[in-house]
């Protein structure tokens, strides 16, 4: 009889289930995990504070990453790792938007298979801003979004994007600043590595000048060396006699005796071979 109720408490007895509920929270805590593990903090700094109408500003987004951790650059080649973007969000006190890097790290990365482009540490990027002629008078908030990857040796994060924000005071009784882009930053252009980016543009000229005087002295030397060869060089004389007029006899007798010039003899000669 005992034995028949505990059957019947086995068969009513839900199923046991707590297996799969922690199976569950191990899968799910593996994405909150991700995005709660952030190494890289943002802050956004606009110099002047203060700006009037159709002026321009320097704003400087400074990232502080954790030791071990990187993050890439924004030119970074195509087919590796998520290049960094940086633009300022859509505001009714800004017009346009130039983003500027430092010189990154450059070194092949087995894992992508290619050279990257990486900062580490505190790297600061400048953003200049230009303002709106018809911006109103007052605050406005400039806010930054940067879309980045962040790295290890050993692991990558998925991209993520973050915001900073800094007061912009519209004031047009504000004195404008000359914008000055430190030495060593370049603009950002997507497509364009950050070596290429950084050549003189001197150099760019000189090698072009260089590779324009190379074909004319090239040009020279075998316009030179043409003159030479047994169908020019006779002509040299006929050509000055011709110009000089010679008053003696025909042109073709004046040229050459028996009335054949060395050019018709030349030609002779290639046919009859």
């Amino acid at each position: 009889m005992s034995e028949m109720k505990t059957a019947r408490l086995l068969r009513a007895s839900p199923p046991v289930r707590v297996p799969l509920v922690v199976l569950a929270v191990f899968l799910a805590s593996g994405p909150a995990h991700a995005e709660k593990l952030d190494p890289a903090k943002w802050t956004l700094d606009l110099q002047p504070s203060a700006a009037a109408p159709g002026s321009k500003v320097l704003a400087r987004l400074a990232a502080k990453i954790e030791p071990g951790w990187h993050l890439y650059s924004l030119t970074t080649p195509a087919g590796g790792p998520t290049p960094t973007t940086i633009r300022i969000v859509d505001n009714a006190a800004v017009a346009l938007s130039r983003v500027f890097e430092p010189k990154p790290k450059s070194a092949f990365d087995p894992t992508f298979k290619l050279e990257t482009e990486t900062y580490e540490g505190e790297p600061a990027f400048l953003i200049e801003i230009e303002t709106k002629k018809d911006a109103a008078a007052g605050a406005a908030e400039v806010v930054a979004a940067v879309r980045y990857q962040m790295c290890t040796e050993k692991v990558c994060l998925p991209p993520v994007t973050r915001r900073a924000a800094a007061t912009l005071g519209v004031d047009a009784s504000a004195k404008a600043e000359a914008i000055v882009i430190p030495a060593g930053y370049i603009e950002a252009k997507p497509g364009a590595s950050a070596a290429s980016a950084q050549k003189p543009a001197s150099s760019v000229a000189t090698s072009d000048s260089q590779g324009l005087a190379f074909f004319l002295l090239t040009a020279f030397g075998f316009g030179l060396a043409a003159i030479f060869t047994p169908c020019v060089f006779p002509m040299i004389p006929i050509t000055m006699s011709y110009f000089l007029n010679r008053p003696s006899g025909s042109r073709a007798e004046s040229l050459v005796p028996g009335g054949t010039t060395p050019s018709s003899s030349c030609r002779l000669k290639t046919f009859s071979r």
